[in-house]
């Protein structure tokens, strides 16, 4: 798909955006995993989580889309080896969350993406799990996995680096394999599985101990059935809430989505820029916060006292590692310099999301410098419009669209279709803002 797109567009509405990725991922395989009948109410979802949902057919789950969600009839003692390849798609948290799963109820299965998920390093997984018995075979660290099979043994799992999928991976392995785990995780990362698992009633003791996170499951636990509510997805917020702080005469809330605090240091950010914005109705609701978030134009500020520069580092990376290309969009409008630094994480995406963010602010004349794992970008600057290739990486499909609209000029987007892997109906969801006008300045091709 070709979008031609005018560029300077105000902003103006209010939005409900696609169900969180990661909640959904998780709602979907702990509903599998329990006893009796799950309902998930949940909006919009893409193509990642039709992965999830599909592969836990394959292993025998019963899943069926109903109006606004899912109802799933399944347990433990339900799933089994596949027939076929377990075909994960662009979705390295299908691969490695069910690879967790079928590792501790001792499933042999294999495992498959697309040509983007074959690029990125499933090694730590395979260390982890050789770890803890499990045999895994890869050819060069990456998909295609062939789980041969294994007895699941818990202890103390040290990760390599603070990782929510990795993390998530061994604790669902002990939970169905009942054996007790620590997991000593390196910083910080998301932690939605925690969170509801203890939510189904699963015990998850979580300590902070010298810049480490601990999180201890003991053995002999079951899920309890529970319903499941799934928020909106904060980190498709992002793009929309950048683009309005940007553009003159701009103001939009976007309502119920996801306030987890290891997700939203995006907000931080904007509170360091001097940016307008807020957050309504906050419910801590049964374990995971939301809200309604508002922004407003804003003059952004990137210097800090004395004049330095904002830094977004490893203390806060694990908070934004998805909104960091959206982030270093923002930074072009903001004055001064943002240092992103500690970026290894994001050059095994679905692309080195380092190196394409650079070659994409670039494109659109921003200023910018390339330290290793740092990138500094210089604002303000006044965006050109241009045109560039998308469709290799959802994301910055939609940090180009951002860029397009805060550029001068009509640009081009080819690929523009793969918005669609984590922000599904992006286009109807648009047609919410401008007063109830919609978009109509956005063209296909």
């Amino acid at each position: 798909m070709q979008v031609r797109l005018q560029g300077q567009q105000r902003l103006r509405g209010e939005v409900i955006l696609p169900a969180d990725k990661s909640m959904l991922h998780r709602a979907l395989i702990l509903g599998a995993l329990s006893a009796g009948e799950t309902q998930i109410m949940a909006g919009h979802f893409g193509d990642d989580n039709r992965r999830t949902l599909a592969n836990l057919q394959a292993l025998g789950a019963s899943l069926t889309e109903v109006d606004g969600g899912f109802a799933i009839v399944g347990n433990r003692e339900m799933l089994s080896a596949p027939c076929e390849i377990l075909d994960c798609g662009n979705s390295a948290t299908t691969m490695r969350l069910l690879l967790g799963v079928c590792a501790g109820l001792g499933i042999k299965a294999r495992f498959d993406g697309d040509a983007s998920l074959r690029t990125r390093s499933m090694q730590s997984l395979i260390d982890v799990f050789a770890g803890c018995g499990i045999d895994i075979v890869s050819q060069n660290g990456c998909a295609p996995l062939e789980l041969r099979g294994g007895t699941f043994k818990g202890g103390e799992v040290v990760l390599p680096h603070a990782s929510a999928q990795l993390k998530s991976a061994v604790l669902l392995a002990a939970l169905v394999a009942n054996e007790a785990v620590q997991v000593i995780e390196p910083g910080e990362s998301r932690d939605h599985t925690e969170r509801m698992l203890a939510m189904a009633g699963v015990q998850v003791e979580v300590q902070r101990k010298s810049n480490a996170t601990h999180i201890c499951l003991s053995k002999g636990q079951k899920l309890k059935k529970r319903d499941w509510q799934v928020p909106g997805d904060f980190s498709s917020a992002s793009f929309l809430l950048a683009a309005a702080l940007g553009l003159p005469d701009s103001e939009i809330i976007v309502r119920g989505v996801g306030l987890n605090g290891t997700r939203t240091g995006f907000l931080e950010i904007l509170q360091e820029y001097g940016a307008e914005y807020g957050i309504e109705h906050w419910s801590e609701g049964e374990g995971e916060a939301l809200g309604d978030v508002w922004v407003k134009s804003s003059k952004l500020n990137a210097k800090q006292a004395g004049d330095k520069p904002t830094r977004i580092g490893a203390d806060i990376l694990g908070r934004l590692l998805d909104e960091v290309p959206v982030l270093a969009v923002l930074a072009t409008q903001a004055v001064g310099v943002t240092q992103f630094c500690d970026l290894g994480p994001l050059r095994n995406k679905e692309s080195d999301r380092v190196q394409e963010t650079a070659k994409l602010l670039e494109a659109f004349g921003a200023r910018i410098e390339i330290h290793a794992n740092r990138l500094d970008v210089y604002g303000p600057t006044t965006l050109k419009a241009t045109q560039v290739e998308v469709g290799h990486d959802h994301r910055l499909a939609l940090c180009a669209f951002v860029l397009a609209l805060l550029a001068e000029g009509e640009s081009t987007l080819n690929g523009f279709e793969s918005v669609e892997v984590s922000f599904p109906g992006f286009r109807d969801i648009l047609k919410q803002l401008e007063g109830g006008s919609g978009f109509e300045h956005i063209h296909r091709v």
